[in-house]
């Protein structure tokens, strides 16, 4: 397309505005109407030229923006419904959250009122496996004693390592129950017979199997067998004890009560720091989703602000041309009279409608279907 500059149409408005032209041989001036006549009522052919010529780029302009904006706009629309599904979420998320948090205080208010054990259950149970854990070395140094096999003592200690904390716990739990159900009466006849029974035996059966103390044990100590078996009995019976009152003092009168208030608090508990946690997940997406809506609003925005005044300097500039082609026109004429048609103002370029700021559309229904074809924006968790 031909570039028009002041110097050309400064050029072409004193040749059109002269009443004469030179003539190359011989050198002389040769008359001739001027253009435009002082009767014309029509603008000039060159500034009609210009005005096209003008109109044009305007019109590519608006084309090239058309073209750009088509992605831009698909951009900012999918970012503002992620937006909105993000706002949506979030809102969710933050109903659900508070809602646990609602749940969560009857139970947690029902499981504080409730009288807490002299002993933290925590406790309770590492004193319980701790005492477990020390009944193994202790039994196996009795075994030797007793002149076992290293197979014979590790299975035996095993045996009362495991049982006896456990049978201990259930029976501290059964005797400290305000209401004894048949279970509590149940564990409470049978876990001691079965402790003392699992003690005798052995020791019983380890009594049978000696022959001499001093051959048979790894440490010479002067003891009898049944010395040492009663030794062993009151020993364990002793520490079963001690694990019972542990168990006692760390359980709740009513147990099945504490129990159930505690797992319902602990399940509310739970949810809530499950729903808190898709709440604040939530509003990470949602700042994320804000973000990336307004840097593509903000993209589309200053993009049309620059078409925008890329089209006002052409219009300017053309609007420029013509007047400096009237003007260079009436500086060479002999007459200071005006022609018909410059008593006009110069026609004016209009700037593109969708170039024109109040007119950028932000409506996001009319690119629906495009948008559902376009990728959509990931945003990280």
């Amino acid at each position: 397309m031909k570039k028009y500059t002041q110097c050309t149409v400064n050029r072409k408005g004193k040749k059109d505005g002269r009443d004469f032209r030179w003539q190359i041989w011989p050198f002389t001036k040769r008359p001739k109407d001027s253009s435009p006549k002082m009767n014309d009522t029509e603008y000039p052919s060159f500034e009609n030229e210009l005005f096209e010529v003008g109109e044009s780029e305007l019109h590519t302009i608006s084309k090239k923006w058309k073209e750009l904006d088509h992605k831009l706009k698909t951009h900012y629309c999918i970012a503002l419904s992620e937006q909105r599904e993000a706002e949506k979420l979030y809102n969710k998320e933050i109903s659900e959250a508070d809602l646990a948090g609602k749940d969560l205080e009857p139970f947690k208010l029902q499981f504080q009122a409730l009288s807490s054990p002299a002993i933290p259950r925590n406790w309770m149970y590492f004193w319980l496996v701790m005492i477990g854990i020390a009944e193994l070395p202790l039994n196996s140094l009795a075994f030797q004693i007793l002149g076992a096999s290293k197979l014979e003592t590790y299975i035996m200690t095993l045996i009362i390592g495991i049982t006896l904390p456990i049978a201990a716990h259930y029976f501290g739990q059964a005797l400290r129950q305000d209401r004894h159900s048949v279970k509590d009466i149940l564990i409470m006849t049978v876990a001691p017979l079965v402790m003392f029974g699992l003690i005798g035996a052995i020791s019983l059966f380890r009594e049978t199997l000696f022959t001499t103390l001093q051959q048979n044990s790894i440490l010479k100590v002067n003891m009898t067998p049944q010395t040492a078996t009663i030794l062993f009995i009151i020993i364990n019976i002793a520490v079963f004890f001690i694990a019972t009152i542990i168990s006692f003092e760390g359980s709740h009168r009513n147990h099945e009560e504490f129990k159930s208030k505690q797992q319902r608090y602990k399940d509310a508990l739970k949810n809530l720091r499950k729903e808190s946690a898709e709440a604040a997940l939530a509003a990470r997406r949602l700042r994320y989703t804000n973000v990336n809506m307004e840097t593509k609003k903000h993209q589309r925005s200053k993009m049309h602000e620059k078409f925008a005044e890329e089209s006002k300097i052409l219009k300017d500039n053309y609007e420029w041309l013509i007047r400096s082609y009237r003007t260079a026109n009436m500086s060479v004429r002999s007459s200071a009279l005006l022609p018909v048609c410059f008593k006009n103002n110069p026609k004016e370029l209009l700037i593109p409608e969708n170039l024109l700021p109040e007119n950028l559309d932000w409506d996001c229904h009319s690119n629906d279907k495009s948008n559902h074809n376009e990728k959509t924006i990931t945003y990280p968790n």
